[in-house]
């Protein structure tokens, strides 16, 4: 039994012409006035970069609200939950366009994050690899004192002084205390953006497997689109993917730190120019973070700031603070469940 497309029960022609494909557009539900044809093929297609392009109409079951009744025929007495009952095609394709809508959006992130956590990785290993030498005995520094020890021994020698008189040369190595602080956060910060392009990657391939069903009937399907929909919450795959750029957040940072300390160790006047550039961006930065919890018309909106907002939310619960508040509302918090009931 192959499915119906999804068609809406109410169109309007053209007056006194023929009617064509291009001629039968959708209106609203209702008693109002059929829409204009310049509004109706508007409706049609959305802005991108002032280029217009169609939308997804013709994917079945992309429409939110679309009507399964018309679009699945009824399924026989007694076969209502049968392996390719109506019930799982709905959920098949309610469940497809929550996911396709989440996957992307986490894909795009992970895309970008992967290339910024590789430019960086590249930029801190070349300080990396100059600035370990720090750590190593200086030979140059040492035949000195060797040299100047047999300097003193000859002239020791060429007065009848004690050979015991002569002072000994250190050749003791003890590596300066800034130097130690900034290879230590650079290699740190090194560390975590590897890190962080690696689990990128493996979230990647995370939800490229989350995305692909077995080829079974529509019942085994949604089973399995749902086992793994609840295990992708149990193990919080949402909350690793949101945490990635902290990480990076923390390893540019560690950079920042190590990079003012090497400088306060060249230039005093260089590293405070370099302090104040830093201190400024990360200023900004958490303005961008915080803006959008107190300000509901800001779109600086980002996970982070999804998060901050929970921990604004639960701060105030106890001062009034309602559900109904604008900035409740810019947060918005859809799951699968939603859907499946509001399009119901």
């Amino acid at each position: 039994m192959l499915p119906t497309p999804c068609v809406s029960p109410y169109t309007w022609q053209k007056p006194n012409s023929s009617v064509s494909s291009t001629d039968t557009l959708p209106v609203p539900q209702g008693d109002r006035d059929p829409i204009p044809e310049h509004d109706a093929h508007r409706r049609g297609r959305r802005s991108l970069l002032g280029f217009r392009s169609r939308t997804s109409e013709g994917i079945p079951g992309f429409e939110h609200g679309c009507d399964y009744e018309k679009k699945y025929e009824p399924d026989e007495e007694y076969k209502e939950m049968g392996p390719n009952a109506r019930i799982w095609l709905t959920y098949l394709d309610e469940s497809r366009i929550f996911d396709t809508q989440k996957c992307e959006e986490w894909q795009d992130g992970l895309g970008a994050l992967i290339v910024f956590a590789s430019l960086f990785t590249i930029v801190v290993s070349i300080f990396c690899s100059h600035s370990y030498k720090f750590l190593l005995p200086d030979n140059t520094l040492m035949m000195s004192a060797l040299f100047t020890e047999m300097i003193q021994i000859q002239r020791a020698i060429a007065d009848g002084t004690p050979l015991e008189d002569v002072p000994r040369a250190d050749t003791t190595f003890t590596p300066m205390m800034s130097d130690v602080w900034v290879i230590g956060l650079w290699y740190t910060s090194h560390a975590l953006s590897l890190s962080v392009a690696i689990v990128a990657m493996l979230a990647k391939q995370w939800i490229r497997q989350y995305m692909i069903l077995p080829s079974a009937d529509a019942r085994q399907r949604a089973r399995t689109r749902h086992f793994r929909y609840m295990a992708l919450q149990k193990w919080r795959v949402a909350e690793i993917i949101d945490f990635l750029p902290v990480l990076m957040h923390v390893a540019f940072s560690l950079f920042c730190v190590g990079l003012i300390i090497f400088l306060f160790t060249l230039h005093t006047g260089m590293a405070i120019v370099v302090t104040s550039v830093f201190a400024a961006l990360f200023v900004v930065c958490i303005v961008i973070i915080l803006l959008p919890v107190f300000n509901p018309e800001c779109p600086y909106k980002t996970p982070l700031a999804a998060h901050a907002f929970d921990v604004f939310k639960r701060s105030n619960k106890t001062d009034g603070f309602s559900e109904n508040h604008p900035s409740v509302q810019s947060f918005p918090t859809c799951t699968f469940t939603d859907r499946v009931q509001e399009s119901a």
